[in-house]
């Protein structure tokens, strides 16, 4: 299967299944932190945005107040 094969069997798949998806595939990115080439400004930099994110977090919102959030803007 290649990669496009893939990405359309993925979007047959229910939201919820794709979400599972996600958050495996970054699991895994974590796991495999120690191997990504990134230079000393990359890594300095991802990690000020981490801290930026710890100290002030973005806005979370259920998936009721997503979608009403994106019909309200329209």
């Amino acid at each position: 299967m290649n990669r496009q094969d893939l990405k359309n069997e993925i979007r047959k798949l229910s939201a919820e299944d794709r979400i599972d998806i996600v958050e495996d595939i970054c699991q895994s990115l974590e796991r495999e932190e120690h191997d990504l080439d990134l230079t000393p400004e990359q890594r300095k930099e991802l990690s000020r945005r981490l801290e930026e994110c710890k100290t002030n977090p973005p806005p979370a919102y259920t998936w009721d107040e997503f979608v009403a959030k994106i019909r309200n803007s329209a």
